[in-house]
């Protein structure tokens, strides 16, 4: 009886071992998970709660779709060949001065304001709390469930980084007192540029632009939303100008199509993207118009030197959120970079800092991110404004200066933001994501 039982459980023990080897085969075989799916799981948590469900859900459809592209036209290679071409092709001028749209020639007089903290005594009360402020929206970190629900048992390591997040929400820790002041601002001048896209609802590829005679490409093809934060600069004549994150090169471009700043300074921290950066102007500025602008492949938070500007443009390092869905190469979502993602607001905060260092009094400094995320957004604006103790700043409310945009519905902008402005990806106009925030030294 005893070796009937013994070959029975033998028997058992080897189909067990059997189905634990099937298990194993099939694990390694399955499907590794994308980057992509990550970051998918990750803006479903996330988003879902700062934005509301059914706003998500709209944004979420946009940023997986087509995304839509204006052409700015160069205006060392216009021709009149180039102005019907565009018309041809059922086109409309936006943002530009000849597009038909108001705007304000002359500033009114500046109202100021303070802003109430930007986040309750929720900090003070509760210090295991994990919270990310966007107009009075809290996420506790012991209520980000789903983010756990979505990685399965077999991903545990990178499950454990992605609930580890306390130093990413975390990162908004408000001073007790401390208030940012706000000035409302009329629409500025609209860019002196042709600006072309395709009419709501459009979505058309442009023809590749040639070279004419001029041996100089006929536009550039880019986000419309990235056009807000070279408005929001509002570079007058003579100004002196620095790019600190220039690459590729699609704002500072624009501001070299403008032939405005005395001087043009450019510097991105990756080589290759410097070189990218050189290559497109000297694709689209004439030899002679190329004097002005220094490109230097320079860490600007590392640099000593004393040289100030007059306007200053930080469109930093962000998450990338249209990216991190569409491609899997170089994506902050593979696992391997989660520390690197989590500790972009710091990231960005000492870029916002030093630009902040570099300003003239009367200046302006405009940061911008391709990101929906609030810390990498409102959060990075406020705790670095309130690191400063004896320079002064202000921060633009730019809400007029936008407004002809949002009545003729070109983009959709998220109204509740404190300080900036975040345009949201929608399929009738699918710019963006884009925050845009206008910050003036007046001490």
């Amino acid at each position: 009886m005893s070796v009937i039982l013994s070959a029975r459980f033998g028997r058992t023990g080897a189909v067990r071992a059997c189905l634990r080897l099937c298990v194993v085969r099939k694990s390694r075989l399955a499907p590794k998970k994308q980057p992509s799916t990550y970051a998918m799981e990750y803006f479903d948590s996330f988003y879902g709660k700062a934005f509301g469900l059914d706003a998500w859900r709209q944004v979420r459809i946009a940023l997986l779709s087509k995304k839509k592209y204006c052409a700015v036209v160069n205006p060392f290679s216009m021709t009149e060949d180039l102005i019907e071409k565009m018309r041809s092709l059922g086109c409309r001028e936006v943002i530009g001065q000849h597009s038909g749209i108001e705007a304000s020639k002359t500033l009114p007089t500046v109202q100021m304001t303070e802003l109430p903290p930007p986040m309750p005594d929720i900090l003070q009360k509760k210090k295991n709390l994990a919270v990310f402020e966007d107009s009075y929206r809290l996420i506790e970190k012991g209520k980000t469930e789903p983010l756990s629900s979505f990685v399965p048992a077999t991903e545990m390591i990178y499950q454990e980084a992605v609930v580890n997040d306390e130093k990413y929400f975390n990162f908004l820790k408000p001073e007790k007192g401390s208030e940012i002041a706000l000035k409302t601002y009329q629409p500025l001048p609209l860019l002196p540029l042709l600006i072309y896209t395709f009419p709501t609802g459009v979505i058309k590829d442009f023809p590749v632009p040639r070279k004419p005679i001029s041996g100089l490409f006929e536009y550039y093809l880019m986000d419309a939303a990235s056009l807000l934060p070279v408005m929001a600069l509002d570079i007058k004549p003579g100004d002196d100008f620095a790019d600190f994150c220039a690459a590729p090169g699609g704002k500072t471009l624009a501001v070299a199509f403008m032939q405005r700043a005395r001087t043009h300074f450019c510097s991105d921290i990756s080589p290759s993207r410097v070189q990218r950066l050189k290559g497109i102007i000297k694709n689209y500025v004439p030899r002679e118009s190329r004097k002005n602008i220094i490109i230097k492949q320079k860490d600007m938070t590392l640099i000593s030197d004393d040289l100030t500007y007059d306007k200053i443009l930080v469109d930093v390092p962000c998450s990338n959120d249209r990216h991190s869905l569409g491609e899997e190469e170089n994506n902050l979502y593979h696992p391997i970079r989660n520390s690197e993602r989590l500790a972009i607001p710091e990231k960005q905060k000492a870029i916002l800092t030093h630009a902040l260092c570099r300003l003239r009094v009367g200046g302006v400094t405009v940061y911008s991110t391709c990101s929906l995320s609030p810390v990498q957004n409102d959060s990075v604006v406020h705790m670095t404004l309130q690191s400063f103790k004896r320079m002064k700043f202000v921060v633009t409310d730019l809400t007029e200066t936008f407004k002809p945009f949002a009545d003729q519905k070109l983009y959709q902008f998220y109204n509740k933001c404190r300080y900036g402005q975040l345009v949201m990806p929608s399929l009738p106009n699918n710019y963006g994501p884009m925050y845009v925030c206008r910050i003036e030294r007046v001490k």
